[in-house]
Parts: structure tokens; C-alpha cells; sequence
């Protein structure tokens, strides 16, 4: 038996609920407002606590808010979060967040408080305090000019780079801690001779530098046009340093599908790891790795995840290992000719050669259901993969694969949410100890709610147990009574994170570690 009363007795208190949920049935709520939010992100930082963002649509227009949550899944701000900027806009544009070194959330958004459509940015503090004023910074100063699509990233020399489309190419502007912009006013803007540039993403490209994707529509209609991939890396000063100035063409092969901007991650050593599918040839999803001084590494147009004739595979993700050079890519599948059956698979490379086969993972098989919004984030040394099911009232479902392609989880596909309702942009962030935060909008409520929830690395539900200090149960770096609410929940339930003590079951013993720790106050 697992009674609360034995872990009540020890704190004297029993602990309050409301944090990660343990049931498929029951996911944790994170806006709920009238209206509709939309459009979630989430950022994890390496105590166990997260970020996640979206668009919120309760006051008419749709406005960026912000919610933080402790490891145990715990709001650390107001119900339904912090307001970040006040938008009138009656649709909707993609935005960008991230986390700094300290901590802070970094959110990139388009904004309308001048009277006109600007870029802005904002730098939010743990405690919620808005560290670069009520409005944030403004990185364009545009008249009669759409700016579009801004994107945001962390440095490691505590500055900011925020990316966004503008008219026919792209801009970058960097600020500094304080919030002040420090490349020239309206920032450094890349521009082709002939058609245009669209933002995909921007990451850190070490030692204050930055490295930038685009889209690259090669006619005067964006839409119609082929499109290619092209990237570059700024120095700190904003001054292009691959291919002699000239956005480096990373995929030209035929085009990329329209309105189609996948993102990228740095390799850790001053370049980048990207992955894509192509729109024409084989329909391939391709992976390509740049060195730091702008080489390409593998084969031009990136190698092929999957060598298998008359099949589509669509809207890949990516997840990168830095410290192993191993990249994942997962993917929707579909026949090529009437796309009428679906799958979801999953290649790994290690240093660019594919180690599962030529043809990757199959780890659901092509059934009447069209999946979608395929997510996938390094776990211990996997992969964890989530979808959504199909169109309509769908689950989110999830899957880990072992280094050597093997489902690690009994059964091998577990339920993220068992509640049949309508779902959209799916989004993940890795965690330590091999665990994912992922969130997703949803229409369970009213309307569009957003919803969230923790995947530990054995497949279970509810808070990520502490990696190697029992006592530091969330792993939020401190030992109290926080602890050991997130423990009792993973005890209670029995679930395979409450083993502290590592002998395999679920039982007094680990009540005993745990307190053994906590009572110590940590496990130095």
C-alpha cells in the first residue's frame, strides 16, 4: 500500500495537485481565457522548469502571452499568464521565443502600438518582470514596408539576435542586455539581385555570432515560384561571414513546398545542422550540416533520409545531439501518387550516414489516418516522437526509439492526450534526464484552449524526476517542499520515476531514499 499519509506524515502537510497531470484524460490547462489561444511554444531550461508562449485572442486581436511553470508543472505566474504585447490584428503571423543563459524568456512579436506594424522584442525575468519596459524594444522603424515572421535567439555573449522578413529580404538586429539595439537603425538587411528571402529561423553561431535560414523564392510571385534554402552566419558585429558575403545555397535541387520554413540547430562548434523535405524529385527528407567556416559537409542538397520509390515524406523534424554529432529526423509518410494512406517514421545519422537502414524506423504503419505536426526531441540515447493522430477530434500520441531503433516504451505508443477533440501546432522541448515537454492548442474548451504536458523518458506521464539528486525531486535546484509534492505524485501513482533507490519496484524503500536526501537537504 501507498498511502498520502506516509508522505504527508514526514512533511506534515499533504501536497496540492494541479501540476503535471498523470492521466491522458486530464491535461494540464495553461490558457483558458474567452476567445480563442492559439499557436503555443515551449522552451525547457536545464532545472526542469519551461516557458511556453502563444497567441491569445480573448480581448480582441490576438496578443502574445507568456506562462512559466516549475519542474512539477506549477504556475509561477498569474492564471493564464502574462500579457506581453496588446496586438489588434484579427489574424495571425508566426512569432519566436527562446531562453537565455540566465534564465530569461526572450520573445520576438510583430506589434501595432506606434500606429503601424513594427518588430519588437521583450526579455521577461523568472519573477515576470518585463526587463526591457512595458513594451519591449523595437528592432524595425519600417513605414509602408510588411515585416513579418520574427524569430529570436540567445547568444552566448549575453546578447540577442532578433530575425524577421521584410518587403524582398530578411533582417537581423542585435540587442544588447540592457535592451539596447547595437547594429545600425532598422538592423542589417540581406537582400538577393532577383526574388526575395523569407525568414525561417536564427540560432547562435558562437562567440557572439549569428547564424540565420531562408527561404529563397527564385520568381517575382513568391507563391508560384520555386523555392531554394539558402543560410548565413554574422559576426558579432552583423557582418556576413559564409560564401564571401552571399547566403550560402543549402538546397536548390527543385523547391521546397510554399509557405514552408523549417528550422535548424547549431552543431555546437560555429555551424548549423538543418533538415527539410523537398517538394519535387524523389519527396525526400534531407539533412545537411555546415561547418563554421561555411562549408556543407555532406553531399549538396543534403542526404536522403529514405531511399524508398513512390512515397512522399512530408514536414520532417529534426533533433540534434552536438555531443555525438547524431541527428534525428521523423517525418509523416504517404504514397506518392494518391495519398491516401499515412505513417509516421524516423531516421538517426550519426556524422551524415544514415544508421537505420535506408529506408529509417517505421513506427506507426500507414493506415486511412493522415498524422500530422510530427515532433521529435534527443532523449537519453534516443529519440522521443509525437503527432497528432489524424484530422478532426484526434490524440496526441508519442513513441521513443533506443540508439538502435528499437521502441523503449511497453506498449511502444503511449497516449499524450486520450481526450478526442480538435488539435493544432503541436510543439516539444527536451529536457534533462531524457523527459519532453510538449503543448498543443486545443478544443476541449469554449474554443481554442492551450494545453500541456510532461513525458518522462520511461514513457509515463507527469513531472520528470530528478536525474541524479533524489532530494531535488523537480529539479529546480532547491530542496523543499516542492520536492516532495512531485515526488508523492510519481510515488502514488507508481510510476517508474519514484524509483530512487534503483532496485527496480516501487515500495517504502524509495519513500526512505527520498526523505534520506531531502531531510539532509540535498545530496552532497
Amino acid at each position: 500500500m501507498k498511502p498520502c499519509a506516509t508522505v504527508c506524515l514526514l512533511l506534515a502537510v499533504c501536497p496540492a495537485l494541479g501540476q503535471w497531470s498523470a492521466d491522458p484524460g486530464t491535461n494540464l490547462v495553461i490558457g483558458d481565457r474567452s476567445g480563442e489561444q492559439v499557436q503555443p511554444k515551449v522552451r525547457a531550461l536545464p532545472d526542469g522548469s519551461c516557458y511556453i508562449s502563444w497567441l491569445d485572442n480573448a480581448a480582441g486581436g490576438y496578443d502574445t502571452y507568456l506562462q512559466r511553470l516549475d519542474a512539477a508543472g506549477v504556475e509561477q505566474w498569474p492564471r493564464n499568464g502574462l500579457r506581453i504585447t496588446d496586438f489588434s490584428q484579427s489574424s495571425t503571423q508566426d512569432y519566436g521565443l527562446d531562453v537565455d543563459a540566465d534564465g530569461n524568456a526572450l520573445v520576438a512579436f510583430r506589434s501595432d502600438l506606434g500606429g503601424t506594424i513594427q518588430i519588437s522584442a521583450q526579455k521577461v525575468a523568472p519573477d515576470g518582470t518585463f526587463l526591457w519596459g512595458a513594451n519591449g524594444v523595437q528592432v524595425t522603424n519600417v513605414s509602408g514596408i510588411s515585416v513579418n515572421n520574427p524569430k529570436i535567439t540567445a547568444l552566448d555573449d549575453g546578447t540577442v539576435v532578433v530575425g524577421w522578413s521584410q518587403a524582398t529580404g530578411i533582417g537581423l538586429q542585435k540587442v544588447n542586455a540592457a535592451g539596447l539595439v547595437q547594429w545600425a537603425a532598422g538592423g542589417v538587411l540581406t537582400a538577393p539581385t532577383t526574388g526575395s528571402y523569407g525568414m525561417c529561423d536564427v540560432k547562435p553561431g558562437g562567440g557572439g555570432a549569428v547564424i540565420v535560414l531562408m527561404q529563397r523564392p527564385l520568381g517575382a510571385n513568391p507563391i508560384t515560384s520555386n523555392k531554394h534554402l539558402a543560410t548565413q552566419k554574422f559576426d558579432a558585429s552583423g557582418t556576413p561571414l559564409w560564401n564571401e558575403g552571399t547566403p550560402l545555397v543549402i538546397f536548390d535541387a527543385n523547391s521546397v513546398q510554399n509557405g514552408y520554413f523549417p528550422t535548424f540547430e547549431p552543431d555546437g562548434a560555429g555551424g548549423a545542422v538543418y533538415g527539410w523535405y523537398e517538394r519535387g524529385g524523389s519527396r525526400n527528407a534531407l539533412l545537411q550540416r555546415v561547418r563554421s567556416d561555411g562549408v556543407e559537409m555532406y553531399t549538396h542538397n543534403g542526404v536522403p533520409a529514405n531511399t524508398t520509390a513512390g512515397k512522399d515524406r512530408l514536414s520532417p523534424w529534426m533533433a540534434y545531439d552536438a555531443a555525438t554529432d547524431t541527428a534525428y529526423l521523423a517525418w509523416t509518410q504517404t504514397n506518392i501518387t494518391i495519398q491516401n494512406s499515412w505513417g509516421v517514421y524516423a531516421q538517426k545519422f550519426v556524422g551524415g550516414v544514415r544508421q537505420w537502414g535506408d529506408d529509417g524506423i517505421e513506427i506507426l504503419p500507414q493506415t486511412a489516418d493522415q498524422n500530422s505536426f510530427v515532433r521529435c526531441t534527443v532523449s537519453g540515447d534516443g529519440v522521443m516522437v509525437a503527432w497528432f493522430e489524424k484530422p478532426g477530434n484526434s490524440r496526441v500520441l508519442a513513441t521513443r526509439l533506443d540508439s538502435a531503433g528499437t521502441a523503449s516504451w511497453i506498449p511502444a505508443i503511449r497516449e499524450v492526450t486520450s481526450v478526442l477533440t480538435s488539435k493544432g501546432r503541436l510543439d516539444m522541448a527536451g529536457t534533462a534526464g531524457g523527459c519532453a515537454y510538449l503543448t498543443w492548442h486545443d478544443g476541449r474548451g469554449t474554443a481554442n484552449d492551450i494545453i500541456a504536458q510532461a513525458v518522462t523518458a520511461d514513457g509515463d506521464l507527469g513531472p520528470c524526476p530528478a536525474a541524479s539528486c533524489p532530494a531535488d525531486f523537480n529539479n529546480d535546484g532547491g530542496v523543499d517542499g516542492a520536492d516532495v509534492e512531485a515526488f508523492y505524485i510519481v510515488w502514488e501513482a507508481g510510476e517508474a520515476g519514484a524509483d530512487v533507490n534503483g532496485d527496480g519496484g516501487i515500495d517504502g524503500g524509495d519513500v526512505e531514499t527520498f526523505f534520506a536526501a531531502w531531510e539532509a537537504g540535498g545530496c552532497g
